[in-house]
C-alpha cells in the first residue's frame, strides 16, 4: 500500500497546481516511487499551454497566465504532469520538445487533447473530444461519445470505448507500430505508416488500409477499404473487402468465448466513473481476444478450465506497479500454520519434477489497461493487450499446475546480468512448454509484429 501527500504550490480557486508524492514506507528507509506536478482547472472553457522554459523550467500558460515551475523534482523520480480539466470545452496542448511524462483527463464536455514528445496517456472523458499523440510513446482512450483520436509519429495505442468513434494512425517512420481497437458502436479506423493492428469491436465499422494492417474486424457488418497483399485479415466471411488483393483472410466466427472464465472486481478506491471505465476497457480486450484466432482458442480453454477447478480468475485495476498475477487457491486455507511457514513452489502451482503443481482457482490478474511498454530501441511495441495476453498465459499456467521454476539469466546492454523467473518466459513463449495460444509471443505472431526475444526491455539474449 502505498501513500500519497499532495503539497499545494497555488491555488485561486479556478485553477489548482500542487506536487503529489507517492511513495512506499515499507521499508526503513521510505521511497518515493511517483513525482506528479498536478494542474487543475474547474468546469468552465479552460486552455492549457505547456512548453520549456530556459533554466529547466516549464510554463504552463492556464487561460494566457503564465506560471512557472522547475522541471527537476527536489527528490525523488523524473517528475511527470498529471492534468484534469474537468468540465467545460477545454483545449490542453503540450509542446513536442516537452519530454516530460504526462497522463491528461479531459473530463465532461468536447475537449482538445495534444500531446507532448514524452511518454502520454489522453483521457477523454464524456463529449466528443479530439485527441492527438505526439512523438513519445502514447495510449488514448475516447471513453464516452463519438470522438475522434490521431496517432503521432511515435508507438500507440488507441482505444474508441464507446460511440462513433474515428481513430486514425498517424504518419511516422516506417518502423512505427500502432494498435488501435474501436470498441463499441460504428467506428471508422485508418491505418497509419508503418504497422498497424486494427480491431473494429462490436459494430458495423469500416477500415482503411495503408502500411502494413493486420485487421481483425470483430463483430457486426464490417467492410475494408485499401486491404493490401502483405495485409491479414481476421473476419467473417460476410465482410466487404478487396477479394482479389491478395490479402490473407482467415475466417473467425463470432463468438462469446471467455464469459465463465473471468470476473471483474471492483476498486474501492476508485470512483464509479473509473470502475465503469475500467470494466469497459477489459470488454473491450476480451472482445479482440474473441476475434483473434488463438485469443478464442485461449478463452474458451480457460472457459473449461473453470468449470473443473471449480473458480474463475478474477481481474482487478491496478495503476502504480504494472500488471501481475497472483496465484490463489482454496487448498491454502486448509494449510496447518507449519504447512504454511514451509511452502514449496508446488503449492503455488509450480511443477516439480515434471508433476503438476497445486492448480489456482481464485487467482487474480492485476492489470493496469493504459500499459504500454516498447524496447529501447523503439523497435518492439507491447499494446496493453499483449501486456493483458501475457498475464493470462500466467492465469492458465497457475490453474493447470503447469508455471516452470527456477530462473534464466538474461545479458543486459551494459554487460550485466538480468535475472528472470523461467514461468516469465514460459509466458512470453521463449521456451516451448505453453501451447502457442497461451504465449505473448504467439499473439504477436498472429497479428504479423514483432516477437520480444527478451523479458527485459534492455536485455539482449540469454
Amino acid at each position: 500500500m502505498y501513500n500519497h501527500r499532495l503539497l499545494t504550490l497555488y491555488s485561486d480557486g479556478e485553477v489548482n497546481i500542487s506536487r503529489l508524492l507517492v511513495w512506499d514506507p515499507s521499508s526503513d528507509v521510505p521511497t518515493i516511487k511517483r513525482n506528479y506536478l498536478v494542474i487543475e482547472t474547474g468546469d468552465g472553457a479552460d486552455r492549457i499551454h505547456i512548453r520549456n522554459w530556459p533554466g529547466d523550467r516549464l510554463q504552463i500558460l492556464i487561460n494566457d497566465k503564465p506560471y512557472f515551475f522547475s522541471i527537476k523534482p527536489p527528490q525523488g523520480p523524473e517528475q511527470s504532469l498529471l492534468i484534469e480539466t474537468k468540465g467545460g470545452h477545454d483545449s490542453v496542448i503540450i509542446d513536442d520538445d516537452v519530454k516530460l511524462q504526462a497522463t491528461v483527463e479531459g473530463g465532461n464536455d468536447d475537449d482538445y487533447l495534444q500531446a507532448g514528445g514524452g511518454r502520454t496517456s489522453l483521457y477523454g472523458g464524456k463529449g466528443r473530444d479530439v485527441m492527438r499523440l505526439g512523438s513519445g510513446l502514447g495510449y488514448a482512450e475516447g471513453n464516452d461519445d463519438d470522438d475522434t483520436l490521431i496517432g503521432g509519429s511515435g508507438n500507440a495505442a488507441m482505444y474508441g470505448n464507446n460511440g462513433k468513434d474515428l481513430l486514425i494512425g498517424g504518419f511516422g517512420p516506417e518502423g512505427k507500430q500502432t494498435y488501435m481497437d474501436g470498441g463499441n458502436d460504428d467506428d471508422a479506423l485508418l491505418s497509419g505508416s508503418g504497422q498497424t493492428v486494427a480491431h473494429g469491436g462490436n459494430g458495423n465499422d469500416v477500415f482503411v488500409g495503408a502500411g502494413r494492417t493486420t485487421f481483425y474486424t470483430g463483430k457486426g457488418q464490417d467492410s475494408i477499404w485499401n486491404n493490401r497483399r502483405e495485409d491479414r485479415i481476421y473476419g467473417k466471411t460476410g465482410d466487404a473487402f478487396d477479394r482479389a488483393s491478395g490479402s490473407t483472410f482467415i475466417e473467425v466466427k463470432p463468438s462469446d468465448a471467455g464469459q465463465h472464465g473471468f470476473t471483474l472486481l471492483e476498486s474501492v478506491e476508485s470512483t464509479e466513473q473509473e470502475n465503469e471505465d475500467f470494466r469497459q476497457r477489459v470488454a473491450d480486450d476480451l472482445e479482440f481476444l474473441r476475434s483473434s484466432p488463438i485469443g478464442q482458442q485461449a478463452l474458451t480453454e480457460m472457459d473449461a478450465i473453470a468449470i473443473v477447478n471449480h473458480g474463475k480468475v478474477s481481474i482487478a485495476p491496478i495503476s502504480q506497479d504494472g500488471s501481475s498475477y497472483e496465484f490463489d487457491s482454496t487448498e491454502l486455507d486448509n494449510l496447518t500454520e507449519q504447512q504454511a511457514q514451509n511452502l514449496d513452489g508446488a503449492a503455488l502451482g509450480e511443477m516439480k519434477d515434471g508433476v503438476a503443481g497445486s492448480r489456482a482457482n481464485r487467482a487474480v490478474i492485476y492489470y493496469d489497461p493504459a500499459q504500454i511498454v516498447e524496447n529501447s530501441q523503439h523497435t518492439h511495441l507491447r499494446p496493453p493487450i499483449g501486456v493483458f495476453f501475457h498475464e493470462l498465459a500466467h492465469a492458465y499456467n497457475g490453474a493447470t499446475g503447469t508455471l516452470l521454476p527456477g530462473e534464466t539469466l538474461e545479458i543486459s546492454r551494459s554487460g550485466g546480468t538480468n535475472p528472470v523467473n523461467n514461468f516469465e518466459h514460459q509466458a512470453v513463449g521463449l521456451t516451448s512448454d505453453n501451447p502457442r495460444h497461451f504465449t505473448e509471443n504467439g499473439l504477436y505472431e498472429e497479428m504479423g509484429t514483432p516477437l520480444r526475444l527478451n523479458y527485459h526491455k534492455d536485455s539482449i539474449g540469454m
